[in-house]
């Protein structure tokens, strides 16, 4: 069994990496081909990654802005690029004859867009669009097959992503059966707010109501009511937490179970490939990106 002692230093890898390079608002060179050289991510998946497995991909990976309402790929079309998720939030969009799109998936920097291409399955099964801007790491799909085949840690770590996503889609559709709309709304929020860098969510009330499938009017109760209680602060186009521990005891089990799920299967994958780990240090003794214990661990929200 996997303790909570592996669980930190498996997360820990990633959020080591992401408060490395969150400390500067400059992007260091970027190398013709690819990723500068040395750069680290700020995506957990690759900043889980062994050096090697990350140098690898590191000449086919592009850093690109992600724009409000960009279309990362369509429902049904063959998938020409992944994005690795730095900043920001995109959603997974299905639609039904005659009626609105309605989210089936949410993603932000623990996250891929285009999971498509790690299964060969090469076309899409939803829509994929930009919601919070932000930063990806893109590479082209061929290119990441063409890694994947020869770097079993690689392909273990991203075919566990697949599995939480499939974790993912089924506790949603148990939770938007079973539990309130304050309690789905508050797990939503925090959802989002793991995402994103600091207290403020830029997403408007069509946004929410569309990821939740609720009316519009709904949702803006509802934040309403959240704001009476001094959990949120809401403004034009975003609202800011007040209270991240309010809003914890308002949402429904859901955001817990996805997020420990999360972390267990990473763990669970990074342990199988690193083997030995430091006793105390909440890191890997093998591997040379996170070799020292560094203060960025107690970046990523724990459990």
């Amino acid at each position: 069994m996997i303790d909570a002692q592996c669980a930190e230093s498996a997360w820990g890898k990633a959020a080591t990496a992401f408060s490395r390079t969150s400390r500067t608002n400059t992007r260091p060179p970027r190398l013709p081909n690819g990723l500068s050289e040395g750069a680290e991510s700020r995506n957990t998946l690759l900043a889980a990654l062994p050096e090697q497995d990350f140098a690898a991909l590191r000449p086919a990976l592009e850093p690109v802005v992600l724009r409000r309402r960009q279309v990362l790929h369509e429902r049904h079309v063959p998938v020409a690029h992944v994005y690795f998720i730095e900043r920001g939030t995109a959603a997974l969009l299905c639609r039904a004859a005659g009626r609105e799109s309605a989210e089936v998936g949410a993603l932000g920097r623990g996250d891929l867009a285009g999971v498509s291409a790690v299964l060969g399955t090469a076309r899409a099964p939803y829509r994929c669009v930009v919601q919070v801007p932000g930063e990806a790491l893109r590479i082209a799909a061929e290119d990441l097959r063409r890694v994947m085949v020869g770097r079993p840690a690689l392909r273990s770590l991203l075919l566990a992503h697949v599995q939480t996503r499939l974790v993912e889609s089924a506790q949603l559709m148990l939770c938007n059966t079973h539990h309130s709309l304050d309690e789905r709304l508050a797990r939503s929020l925090l959802r989002a707010l793991d995402d994103l860098d600091g207290d403020e969510i830029p997403l408007t009330h069509r946004a929410l109501s569309q990821s939740l499938s609720v009316r519009r009017a709904g949702v803006t109760t509802a934040l309403g009511e959240m704001e009476a209680a001094g959990l949120i602060q809401r403004g034009r186009g975003r609202l800011t937490v007040l209270d991240r521990g309010g809003l914890e005891r308002v949402a429904c089990e859901c955001h817990r179970i996805i997020r420990t799920e999360r972390r267990r299967l990473v763990c669970e994958t990074v342990a199988d490939q690193d083997g030995m780990w430091c006793v105390g240090t909440g890191l890997p003794a093998n591997s040379p990106r996170t070799s020292a214990p560094r203060p960025g661990i107690a970046h990523w929200p724990v459990m």
